[in-house]
C-alpha cells in the first residue's frame, strides 16, 4: 500500500490479489469505518499508452455502477485516479466474501440456496443491461450479509476492456471450475457458459463439493466426459426431484442441449422455489390432559391382597430355607516373628563390705530429766444433722453459758526415786 494511503488506513485483511491490482479490507483512521479498498498497481513493464488506457477503463467501469440498483450493490465511496495513484473505496457494512464461505465447506438449505442463485441471475443481467458483461463468473464479487442476502462489490479487473490486449501473464485468471466445458476447451464462449457456472455454484452452495473434480483443465473435461450420463445429485435423499432435474440440465456439458441463458435459469428457480419448504416443521402438540380415573375400591382390595400374600409366601420361604452353615475360615499362617537377641549376662556383683561403726565410750550415768505432763484435750461437740432422726421443732431455750477451761495442774516437784539402772548397749527393754 502507498505511503499516501497507510496514513489514512489501517490494512485488515487481503480479499484478492492479481497481476493488476488487489483487494483489500481496510478501517480509516480516526472514523473507524470499515471499506473495501480496491488498488490498481500496474506493472512498470506496460506502455504509457496501455497503462492510460487501464486507468480510464479503471473509472469508467465503477461510474457505470451509479445507474444501477443500489439495493444489491456496495455504494462506491471514492474513486482517486490522480499521479500513480488509482483506487476506489466502496462502503463495507459487514458482508462477507462468498468466495471465503465457500472454503469453509458451509452448506445452504436447499431453499436458501435457490433463493441465492436467483438474486445473482437477476444482477448479472441487471449488469449486463448497463454495458457490464463477463465471459466467467467474477465469485470474488459476491458479497452476503447475516441473512444471506446479495451485495456486490466490483472489485473484479478481468472484465476490463482492455484487459485483452494485456499478455497472457498478465490477464486475470478466473476460476476454472467455474468454467464450462467450451471455455475448458478453448473454444468460443456461448451465452449460456455462465448457466453452467452457476450450476456449479448451486451444488457447491447445497453439498459443500465440486461437481467435477480436477485441478486442471484437462482433467475437469475428463471428469465431465466420464460423468456426462450421470445424475449428479445421485444418492441426495430427500431433495425434491425438480431439484435435480433443474441442475442436469444447467450442468449439461453440451451446451446445445443445456439451458439457453439466464432468464431461463431464473424463471426455474423462481419455480422451483415455491416448491421447497425452507421453514422448520412444526412443533408436535402435546395431547390435552385427561381427567383423572377412579380406580374401584374392588381393584383396590384386590391389589392389596396380592400384596399381602407375597409376604406370606416371601416369610414362608424364609422360614423353611435351611440357614447356610458357615464355613469357619481357614487357619491362618503363623506369621513368622524374629528371634530376639540373648541379653549378655552381667558379671556378678560382690556387695560392699560392711562397716560396722565403733563402739562409743559408756557416758557416765545421769539423772533423768523431769517430764512434762501433757495437757489436758478436751473435743468440741459434734453434731450430724443427716444421721439424727427428725424431730418436731423445740421452742427456743436460753443460751448456756460459755464453758470455762479447766486450768492446769501445777507442776509437781521431782521424783525423788532412785535411777532406773542403764541397759547395756543392743538391749531392748519392754514393759
Amino acid at each position: 500500500m502507498p505511503p499516501s494511503l497507510l496514513q489514512r488506513f489501517i490494512p485488515i485483511d487481503e480479499l484478492s490479489v492479481g497481476p493488476l491490482g488487489r483487494v483489500l479490507r481496510v478501517t480509516e483512521k480516526g472514523v473507524g469505518r470499515s471499506l473495501i479498498l480496491k488498488e490498481l498497481r500496474l506493472p512498470g513493464t506496460l506502455s504509457t499508452e496501455t497503462r492510460a488506457r487501464l486507468r480510464e477503463d479503471f473509472v469508467a467501469d465503477l461510474r457505470r455502477l451509479r445507474s444501477l440498483p443500489q439495493d444489491l450493490l456496495l455504494p462506491v465511496e471514492e474513486i482517486q485516479d490522480r499521479g500513480d495513484l488509482c483506487y476506489a473505496l466502496f462502503r463495507h457494512r459487514g458482508e462477507r466474501p462468498l468466495v471465503g464461505l465457500l472454503r469453509t465447506g458451509t452448506t445452504l438449505a436447499p431453499h436458501a440456496a435457490t433463493r441465492l442463485v436467483r438474486q445473482i441471475c437477476r444482477l448479472l443481467q441487471q449488469l449486463s443491461a448497463a454495458g457490464l458483461t463477463f465471459e466467467a463468473l467474477p465469485a470474488e464479487c459476491l458479497f452476503v450479509d447475516r441473512d444471506l442476502g446479495l451485495r456486490w462489490a466490483h472489485v473484479s479487473f478481468a472484465h476490463l476492456p482492455s484487459v485483452q490486449d494485456l499478455p497472457a501473464e498478465l490477464r486475470p485468471r478466473p476460476n476454472i471450475h467455474y468454467l464450462a466445458p467450451e471455455q475448458l476447451a478453448g473454444n468460443a464462449t456461448q451465452q449460456n457458459s455462465l448457466v453452467f457456472a452457476l450450476g456449479v455454484l448451486l451444488y457447491r452452495l447445497l453439498t459443500g463439493a465440486w461437481p467435477f473434480a480436477g485441478e486442471t483443465a484437462d482433467e475437469l473435461l475428463a471428469d465431465m466426459a466420464a460423468s456426462e450420463t450421470a445424475n449428479p445429485l445421485a444418492g441426495q435423499s430427500g431433495w425434491p426431484a425438480e431439484l435435480q432435474h433443474l441442475l442436469q440440465a444447467a450442468l449439461d456439458t453440451d451446451h446445445r442441449t443445456r439451458l439457453p441463458d439466464l432468464a431461463h435459469l431464473a424463471e426455474r428457480l423462481k419455480a422451483l422455489e415455491g416448491c421447497l419448504a425452507d421453514a422448520p416443521p412444526a412443533a408436535p402438540s402435546a395431547p390435552a390432559a385427561s381427567p383423572p380415573r377412579r380406580v374401584p375400591l374392588a381393584a383396590l382390595a384386590l391389589l392389596g391382597g396380592l400384596v399381602l400374600a407375597g409376604i406370606a409366601l416371601l416369610a414362608l420361604w424364609l422360614a423353611g430355607t435351611p440357614a447356610r452353615e458357615q464355613t469357619p475360615p481357614p487357619p491362618q499362617p503363623p506369621v513368622a516373628r524374629p528371634t530376639p537377641l540373648p541379653k549378655a549376662r552381667a558379671a556378678p556383683v560382690s556387695p560392699p563390705p560392711t562397716v560396722r561403726p565403733a563402739a562409743k565410750p559408756a557416758t557416765p550415768a545421769q539423772p533423768p530429766q523431769p517430764v512434762a505432763p501433757r495437757p489436758v484435750y478436751v473435743p468440741r461437740r459434734a453434731t450430724f444433722e443427716h444421721s439424727q432422726p427428725e424431730r418436731a421443732v423445740q421452742p427456743a431455750t436460753p443460751k448456756r453459758p460459755p464453758v470455762q477451761a479447766t486450768p492446769l495442774p501445777a507442776k509437781q516437784p521431782a521424783s525423788t526415786a532412785p535411777a532406773e539402772p542403764k541397759l547395756p548397749p543392743g538391749v531392748i527393754q519392754r514393759y
